[in-house]
């Protein structure tokens, strides 16, 4: 089935068996929406989430005596000061300043008992932070000059999951643990030992028995009975033992007679019991059965039993009881637990019994120091099934029994082994998430700074003002770390386009709070089920790096939770429908899944009675009728490198990951050419990549040249013109050259979304990383060897495998202690025709082609403090004090570097005079600008004629008006051939013939353009 399509301003031939219903979502929204969702700035409800939220954890802060309280009110930020190209050309980091409003409240103490009974004062201020990096339009940061990208983190998930391992003691033993993973505090470990006794750990320390922290929590040890061993209630009468029925203990196989009190046999052991039957026996007045004797055997007491009139009593024997068997026989137990555990976790310390308990509380249900998040508790609530609200997002005394619970029936072999690199047990967090956390990191140091300031202030605190506690340095530092040496902040690869967005869609378990590969296994680095549709299999590096860093499938997205999901079509008894739903790994389960290529009818319906399907990751045949959901498309499965391979079901699947890695190197050409057969992303790269420049409205090109290109239109709001800026000859991090090339000329007519320029490795709107020439598979007398290519002459004539790359060269010139190092062209000991190249100024002149060992800056340095020689006193006798007291520490060109000069930047430290090559260069720099300005003026100063000459030329006059030789009367429309002849004076008279409604909108939009 062939489907034409338009693919950048190109036409394409589709050849799919099923087309695509839906279009591939922004390759670069993961990132562009966490960091809007971090900074919140133009939203209303901020409270939720980003810096709201980190600053709302932290504050309100209080001193020991209750004297002062320090509130946070809100947060503000700013306007970048320098646009990305300048902070790039200068080095800075392009940012915005972060100021809090907080509000410090003095309180007016009673003297005896110390509580408070009024506000003696409050004083509201505003401080600045820090400067916040903002994010650029490309999904980039901007960081000293350096453009950085934060690649995504996929992490185990916060919440429980239980596991099995052989015992590294006992040969084949399986040991059973269960662990409660926060995403801010302590860890805790539930694991059995070799002899099946249950342990608790506490953030990898020495393990103690699991009842000693129950003991710790308050249970006693009869509690503890009643929450982990079934109670058998009998009773005993006419020497039997009777125990009571419950229709819900004896459903299923019965294991004994049921005989009732009255010795009637109601059913025999061995046969089954239906609920319904068990119900009516209920129903029916059955209310005790006999107990057979042999089942008592070997059974515990729950409680201690006293017979009054034989004086017996039998003592509950909980010792013997092998999950309390560990338990220490001390008075009070419940105490001395908690000091246990203190003494684990922080041993040589001494400790009360008190601050042990509350040590014990602030481990795990503190929310300042113990955070399972929403993600944590919506998966502890769906795999313990208990019913703790969303918002609690510290451990309760449920979670922890209900753990314990489970791990029983884990081990009893009833309750389900979760698996680790399931894709429902491993979260994204993005770069909103992990700056959110460094924030609070910041945030908690300043916390204790400020409670410690809190304790040494003293005598009168009227003068007290809220930036008197607040120190902002813990912050700055932190925040600083991460961006510019934190794992995740990454130099950004910059060699070709796809190289730039395949590196933002990254993902990676390594980082803060991740995996280390050195010690990462290999079922970790392997590829899952549950990675179809969400991970790409394919595209991975091949060093030690394999499988532990990933990338993002075409179509796949990250929910809310940071959960990956992957879209499937409805399909309903064999007909697929268009209705499209995301899955997540743990919402896919148990659903029957169809292949994107799987055949269809005319009408949409799947043609084959057995097709072949997925269920649980597992592919088998399934009946037609029985299929659920099928792919939205078969590249859906691989990300956005792996797609861009023609054919790629036929290609091996490590050449296809060398592929995928390898077309990431491809520098962009002096002459691209886009592929002649392609896979249709192309066109979605060059629309993501922030490469190439689109239309942003309908219009026609009113002027264009190399470097802006201005497009008149009309829409609703009246006539425009769009101004576009190419960027020329600009450096990559790689050393490649980005430049925007225009593919319009004057007075054509552009759509909306039409490319109207070119960016690096781009081909009319598409992706094209290199040119289409013809390959012949032969040998060629033996010049074409194993792996060498014969490659024919025309190809290099004709620039075909030709690109540009710019390198930059920094010298700097420096006061030293003996004197000041000069940028100069009067360099000693070189001859006169090595500087010819060089200015007045010492500075290589632009368009300059050098070569290896050439002079690209002269530098001289003065000596250090030697006593000359009596040669050197002569020289300075003749030729003044500069002969030969400098030595040349010139910048030459490299060995390995040759080219031509196309740019040279020089900056001169504030407070210090310009040299005449500085004051050249920003002279330059400002016609450059006053011209840009210029016909940026000429450009505003046309769109306000085209919107006025539109506003009046669509309404009628409401009073006769004369202008000069021409009249106009009342009901007149005037044409914008006459409004065009009309000069502005007498423009005004003519506005005053309108009805007042229109003279304001003429008001409107001068003092619009005016502004």
């Amino acid at each position: 089935m062939l489907n034409s399509l338009k693919s950048g301003n190109r036409l394409r031939v589709d050849f799919a068996k099923n087309p695509q219903k839906i279009e591939i979502p922004n390759l670069l929204q993961l990132q562009q929406n966490s960091y809007k969702n971090f900074l919140m700035v133009d939203e209303e409800n901020r409270s939720e989430a980003g810096i709201e939220k980190v600053f709302k954890s932290i504050f309100p802060l209080h001193d020991a005596q209750n004297r002062f309280t320090l509130d946070y009110i809100n947060s503000e930020v700013g306007k970048p000061k320098y646009d990305v190209n300048e902070s790039m050309v200068r080095g800075l980091t392009y940012s915005i300043p972060l100021k809090i409003n907080v509000k410090l409240t003095l309180w007016e103490l009673d003297e005896k008992t110390g509580e408070k009974i009024g506000v003696k004062n409050i004083k509201e201020q505003a401080i600045f932070i820090r400067e916040i990096p903002l994010m650029t339009d490309r999904t980039s940061f901007v960081v000293n000059g350096v453009e950085r990208v934060v690649v995504n983190q996929l992490h185990r998930s916060p919440g429980v999951i239980f596991k099995e391992e052989e015992a590294a003691t006992v040969s084949n033993k399986l040991i059973y643990t269960g662990q409660i993973i926060p995403n801010r505090g302590s860890w805790l470990y539930f694991e059995y030992d070799a002899k099946d006794v249950l342990y608790v750990r506490i953030n990898k320390r020495r393990k103690v028995p699991a009842t000693i922290l129950l003991r710790a929590l308050g249970y006693t040890k009869e509690d503890i009975i009643k929450l982990f061993y079934p109670i058998v209630n009998i009773k005993v009468k006419n020497n039997k033992f009777l125990r009571v029925f419950k229709a819900e203990d004896f459903t299923g196989r019965v294991e004994f007679d049921l005989i009732d009190d009255k010795g009637n046999l109601i059913i025999a052991s061995g046969k089954r019991l239906t609920e319904r039957k068990a119900k009516a026996l209920a129903d029916g007045g059955l209310k005790l059965v006999e107990y057979p004797v042999e089942l008592l055997m070997e059974r515990h007491t729950a409680s201690s039993i006293y017979d009054p009139n034989s004086g017996e009593a039998f003592k509950t024997d909980s010792e013997s009881i092998k999950l309390l068997r560990q338990t220490e026989q001390i008075d009070d137990e419940n105490d001395l637990c908690a000091i246990r555990i203190y003494k684990v976790m922080r041993p040589g310390e001494p400790v009360t019994a008190d601050a042990a308990k509350e040590f014990v509380r602030k481990l795990f249900f503190d929310p300042e120091r113990y955070d399972l998040t929403k993600v944590g508790r919506m998966k502890m609530n769906h795999k313990l099934g208990v019913t703790v609200p969303e918002y609690v997002t510290v451990l309760t005394y449920e979670d922890i029994i209900k753990t314990i619970q489970y791990l029983i029936k884990v081990k009893s072999g009833h309750g389900h082994i979760d698996d680790r690199d399931h894709l429902g047990n491993r979260r994204i967090r993005s770069i909103g998430e992990l700056l959110a956390n460094e924030l609070h990191n910041g945030l908690v140091k300043m916390q204790k700074a400020i409670r410690d300031k809190m304790t040494t202030l003293s005598g009168s605190l009227e003068e007290l003002m809220p930036h008197d506690l607040i120190m902002s340095k813990m912050i700055t530092s932190t925040i600083t770390e991460f961006f510019t040496s934190g794992q995740l902040s990454q130099f950004m690869d910059q060699t070709n386009p796809l190289s730039e967005v395949t590196h933002k869609r990254r993902l990676s378990a390594l980082g803060e709070g991740g995996l280390v590969k050195e010690r990462a296994g290999f079922e970790v680095r392997d590829v899952h089920p549950t990675h179809y549709g969400r991970i790409c299999p394919v595209e991975t590096p091949e060093g030690q790096n394999i499988g532990l860093i990933n990338t993002l499938s075409t179509y796949s997205k990250v929910n809310d939770l940071g959960f990956i999901e992957t879209p499937y079509k409805r399909v309903v008894n064999g007909l697929v429908t268009d209705e499209i739903e995301y899955f997540t790994a743990t919402q896919e389960e148990g659903k029957t899944i169809a292949p994107g290529s799987t055949k269809l009818d005319k009408h949409g319906k799947i043609a084959d009675t057995l097709i072949e399907g997925r269920i649980d990751g597992e592919i088998m045949m399934v009946e037609s009728s029985k299929v659920e959901l099928i792919d939205i498309s078969s590249q859906m499965v691989m990300g956005v490198a792996a797609s861009l391979i023609p054919f790629l079901e036929h290609d091996d699947a490590n050449r296809a990951l060398m592929g995928s890695n390898m077309m990431r190197q491809a520098v962009p050409l002096l002459k691209p050419q886009a592929p002649i057969v392609g896979t249709g992303l192309e066109k979605i790269i060059a629309r993501d990549s922030w490469s190439v420049i689109k239309a942003g409205r309908a219009g026609v090109v009113e002027k264009t040249d190399a470097t802006n290109i201005y497009i008149k239109g009309e829409d609703e709001n009246g006539a425009f013109i769009d101004q576009y800026l190419l960027r020329k000859n600009q450096r990559t991090n790689n050393n490649t050259t980005f430049g925007q090339r225009n593919l319009v000329k004057e007075g054509q007519a552009v759509e909306k979304g039409q490319v109207i320029a070119d960016g690096p490795s781009m081909d009319n709107g598409e992706l094209a990383i290199g040119i289409n020439a013809t390959v012949a598979f032969m040998p060629w007398n033996g010049y074409n060897y194993e792996d060498a290519i014969v490659l024919s002459q025309r190809l290099i004539k004709e620039d075909a495998f030709t690109s540009v790359h710019i390198y930059e060269k920094e010298i700097e010139a420096r006061e030293l202690k003996h004197g000041n190092e000069e940028i100069t062209k009067d360099l000693p000991g070189v001859k006169s025709e090595s500087i010819d190249h060089l200015d007045e100024s010492g500075i290589v002149k632009i368009g300059t082609y050098l070569k290896p060992g050439m002079i690209m800056v002269g530098k001289v340095t003065p000596k250090g403090e030697i006593k000359p020689t009596p040669e050197e006193r002569l020289l300075r006798a003749i030729f003044g004090e500069k002969a030969g007291h400098v030595i040349n520490k010139s910048m030459y060109c490299p060995a390995s570097m040759e080219g031509t000069v196309v740019d040279i930047k020089v900056f001169t430290k504030k407070g210090y005079e310009k040299d005449d090559r500085s004051v050249k260069s920003m002279e330059l720099e400002k016609s450059k600008l006053d011209i840009e300005h210029h016909d940026r003026l000429l450009m505003l100063d046309r769109e306000e004629i085209l919107k006025i000459n539109s506003l009046l030329s669509k309404n009628k006059i409401a009073k006769d008006v004369e202008l000069g030789d021409v009249t106009f009367n009342k009901g007149d429309l005037v044409t914008e051939e006459q409004l065009q002849s009309i000069n502005r004076f007498a423009m005004k008279k003519l506005v005053a013939s309108y009805e007042n409604a229109i003279s304001r909108e003429y008001n409107n939009i001068k003092e619009h353009f005016i502004r």
